[in-house]
């Protein structure tokens, strides 16, 4: 039987900063918890659900097998698209390479002050 190998976190994870904001939507869901009206402003989640046709497109996308990862930056077909969308709308050419998708604001922010 082979002796189970034993993994450290490396020493430079300890100085890796919480993410404090996760600790104030707990702490408001706590005080919602006991009864109290809490106006979220911590996480920039919308109050409202997505709207019906992106509801429906995304359970089309999962019936397609669409769940796997998708490019780093973003589809680019939804890089070029929204290229195109400056273009119509405000007469300026951005190109798809300058242009990024993230799933949330923390990782836009990490991704934009890391370039």
């Amino acid at each position: 039987m082979k002796t189970p190998v034993r993994l450290r976190a490396a020493s430079r994870a300890a100085e890796i900063q919480p993410f404090v904001v996760m600790d104030v939507l707990s702490r408001a869901h706590q005080l919602e918890a006991t009864g109290r009206r809490v106006i979220h402003m911590e996480i920039g989640e919308p109050d409202f659900t997505a709207a019906p046709q992106v509801v429906e497109a995304a359970v089309r996308a999962l019936r397609d097998g669409r769940s796997a990862y998708t490019a780093t930056l973003g589809l680019p077909a939804l890089r070029q698209a929204i290229g195109g969308h400056y273009q119509r709308c405000f007469g300026i050419e951005v190109s798809d390479s300058r242009i990024a998708i993230a799933s949330g604001a923390s990782g836009g922010l990490l991704l934009t002050l890391a370039l």
